[in-house]
């Protein structure tokens, strides 16, 4: 460019000159060298901006299609295909589909399915195997309509064709094959076992490899069933080599260990206990993970005298790291429960000491020094608990060491002593994965100083005051304002005026996000998408599942708030309000966030209303409130009507048989069966009755019938016995079931926030905070005074 304008002044100079007459050339003014092409270059195009990392969506694009889309009437003549479907309408079926526009099919891959099962059920197969054919691979219709089609085959006496469908006599290596793994490839394997069968002139053999490796790897699948009976039909006709051997046998017990089928474990390697423990004829892979997996499951049915040989020798000659810490664990755990506290105390030492980068390692210190200390060795466990905080200052441990310090000397009747330990643990951060053991010493801290000192307690009221005004939904927080009203009610009303002055302005703010804001790689998925069509086509079900295979396992690991809330609103709205809070529920509890405009819609998610119509209904004719039997039933089922825990109970309120059976006999319903208790209604109706028993016997007394509700009246009663003179903070903090102690602070907390959320009686719940024993001849006020 200098170049340039230089020449242009030059051209100017001699162009004045000549106007001037001079014939000359000035000195300045030389003659130019003979022009060089000049190279130009393309102005750079104008940079795309950067796409947002979200995606906004209004949350009218989430809504039902309006009357005048076509995809409305598409929506309403899928529902009507697939409700005439399940009523064995198969002509309706297909003719509610024939009546569906191109231009109005919001789901082709369910249309396609629901077309083809009712064009099977009519016998027109070639037309059945032309639906099913049109489905993407990735849909989740794809692995189910192979299978159909060759299921199908195979009914019409046509084995090579059911095998063409699934890929031949071996399974696909083809990872983006609908069959490549999970239960649609066992599903896969017994069609191809029963192909193989049915085929003339094929050896049994290979049946029985396709049975048998479903029966290795997916034993507690419908399949695995199917795959054990065809190969009992074939035991007979194949060679004793083809049987399952050991190795195999382990295989198998690996997969059963998943679904806790340890009685099943037991009787498949229990006749291979003495070859295991030897060495398993040469195959140390095929012993150590034998050893360990019979070891494990006599653990898990309590038969610690069989389990600790097996766990000890796993832990002593396994080379894979992983299975080594495991049985090091389990059998310091069958050791402590055993009685032999020594050897429990050196092998939970060993985690440390052998394995330190693994996240057992600050467990295994955690229990060794609670072992001491049970015993009365506090210096030995004091060390052990000392080097478990200075070696895993930041380990998912720390809060229990930290507070089980400070807890040991408050009920030494020293709290100098435990002051430093909580003031470590006051510190976390209150709204991260620490934060039920930060408040909980935020709480205990200033009571511990005003022990030592009663002329602070001024100080020790502003303390409780903050920490019940900052933190208002959790256990701690309204344990703090209860506990000022006590020592200073003045404060405590001003506390409870300010809170609720927050709480009401919230009224006006929405509990739906106006826009949401998911990532963009989450909405570019295609189950994302087909969720939000499937929703918004009123297919609920369809759009439930769709949304969980978008999220996949652990989601709050991999996505942002506003992400999990889209998809927790997905969810919601598709009628599942176990997955839709469960979403944020782990969210939550990796960083708690604050209540306030910006947040409300989390928590309305994480705390939804779920059943709240039944609920209330039920305990209409109760005296506790409603609210408390909603946050109970999300810390007992999570909103799952048709959940059975480990230990048989049963619904929303998790009723187990036995007291749902006198339950229902009191109220004078007859005929109650298990599954009635699946029902919502049911359940309900016999949940809050039972829980009503517990409060009468309580006098009202919430926390007593809480804990009673989940470890039984009898062991509340003892508790009482013993420590009845202690105040209710203390009383639940020495419960001895970690489960129920965890869980009575988990229910009063979720009742907080429900009645934070919607509409309770004042900004804080009730909760008498006297000495227990006396605390039963008054129940819990209503609500706080003032």
């Amino acid at each position: 460019m200098l170049l340039l304008r230089l020449g242009a002044r030059v051209v100017l100079a001699s162009l004045t000159l000549a106007a001037l007459g001079c014939s000359c050339t000035p000195a300045l003014v030389q003659p130019l060298p003979p022009a060089q092409p000049v190279a130009t270059t393309e102005p750079e195009p104008t940079p795309e901006p950067t796409p947002t990392p979200w995606v906004e969506i209004p949350a009218d694009e989430l809504a039902p299609y309006p009357a005048h889309d076509p995809r409305a009437a598409g929506a309403v003549a899928m529902k009507t295909a697939m409700a005439a479907f399940e009523a064995g309408e198969w002509e309706a079926c297909l003719a509610a589909l024939d009546g569906i526009g191109e231009d109005a099919v919001v789901a082709p891959d369910l249309a396609a399915w629901t077309r083809g099962r009712a064009l099977a059920q009519l016998d027109r197969d070639p037309e059945a195997f032309g639906a099913w054919a049109s489905i993407p691979r990735t849909s989740r219709f794809a692995a189910d309509a192979l299978l159909a089609t060759a299921r199908r085959h195979l009914a019409a006496g046509d084995p090579d064709g059911a095998l063409s469908v699934i890929g031949g006599l071996e399974p696909t290596t083809d990872e983006s094959h609908p069959l490549f793994e999970g239960h649609a490839a066992a599903r896969a394997d017994v069609l191809r076992g029963d192909a193989l069968r049915a085929r003339s002139g094929t050896p049994a053999r290979d049946a029985y490899e396709a049975y048998k490796r479903v029966w290795i790897a997916s034993p507690t699948s419908g399949a695995g069933a199917e795959a054990e009976t065809g190969m009992k039909a074939l035991a007979g006709g194949v060679p004793g080599d083809l049987r399952p051997r050991r190795a195999e046998g382990v295989a198998r017990a690996t997969a059963l260990a998943t679904r806790q089928q340890n009685r099943t474990i037991i009787k498949l390697l229990g006749p291979d206990r003495k070859a295991l423990l030897g060495g398993a004829d040469g195959e140390p892979p095929t012993a150590c993970r034998g050893t360990f997996e019979l070891g494990r499951a006599y653990h898990k049915r309590r038969k610690y005298t069989e389990s600790v040989p097996l766990l000890t020798w796993a832990a002593d000659h396994c080379v894979d790291d992983e299975v080594t810490v495991k049985a090091l664990y389990l059998q310091a755990q069958g050791l402590s429960r055993s009685g032999r506290v020594t050897r429990s105390v050196a092998a939970f030492t060993a985690l440390a000491d052998d394995h330190p980068e693994h996240s057992y390692a600050d467990d295994g210190l955690h229990h060794a020094a609670r072992l001491l200390a049970a015993e009365g060795d506090h210096l030995a466990a004091e060390a052990l608990f000392d080097r478990q905080i200075r070696e895993f200052p930041d380990g998912d441990m720390a809060g229990d060491t930290l507070w089980g310090r400070a807890h040991n000397a408050l009920r030494a009747g020293d709290p100098g002593a435990a002051i430093p330990h909580l003031e470590l643990l006051a510190g976390k951060d209150p709204m991260g994965p620490l934060r039920g053991a930060a408040l909980q010493a935020r709480y205990w801290l200033p009571i511990a100083r005003i022990r030592v000192d009663p002329a602070a307690a001024p100080a020790a009221v502003e303390e409780l005051a903050k920490l019940a005004e900052e933190q208002p939904l959790d256990y701690y927080g309204v344990l703090a304002l209860w506990k000022l009203h006590v020592l200073d009610a003045g404060v405590a009303f001003a506390v409870q005026r300010r809170v609720g002055e927050r709480l009401a302005a919230l009224d006006a703010a929405d509990i739906e996000p106006d826009v949401h804001r998911p990532d963009r790689r989450f909405l570019g998925l295609p189950a994302t998408g087909r969720a939000v069509l499937l929703l918004r086509a009123g297919l609920r079900d369809e759009a439930a599942v769709e949304m969980a295979r978008a999220l996949g396992e652990k989601p709050h690991t991999r996505w942002d708030r506003d992400t999990l809330l889209f998809a927790s609103h997905v969810l919601a709205e598709s009628g599942d309000p176990y997955r839709s809070h469960n979403v944020l529920r782990f969210a939550f509890r990796e960083a708690f966030p604050p209540l306030d405009d910006e947040t409300i819609a989390l928590f309305t998610h994480a705390y939804p209303p779920a059943f709240m119509d039944a609920i209330r209904e039920a305990v209409d004719t109760h005296e506790f409130p409603a609210l408390l039997f909603q946050g109970l039933v999300r810390e007992e089922s999570a909103f799952s009507p048709t959940i059975v825990s480990w230990a048989g109970a049963i619904g929303l309120s998790q009723l187990m048989w036995p007291t749902a059976k006198l339950t229902a006999r009191k109220l004078g319903i007859r005929g109650l069966r298990k599954s009635h208790l699946r029902t919502p209604e049911r359940n309900l109706e016999i949940g809050t009755a039972y829980f009503q028993e517990l409060h009468e016997r309580w006098r009202g007394h919430l926390p007593l019938a809480i804990a009673s509700y989940n470890a039984g009246p009898g062991a509340v009663k003892r508790w009482i016995d013993a420590r009845g003179d202690q105040n209710l903070d203390a009383w639940v903090e020495s419960i001895p079931y970690d489960q129920t102690r965890h869980y009575v602070k988990r229910v009063l907390g979720s009742f907080q926030i429900y009645n934070a959320l919607y509409d309770g009686d004042g900004p804080y719940v009730p909760l008498r905070v006297g000495p227990v024993r006396a605390a039963l001849d008054a129940a819990d006020p209503s609500f706080p005074p003032g």
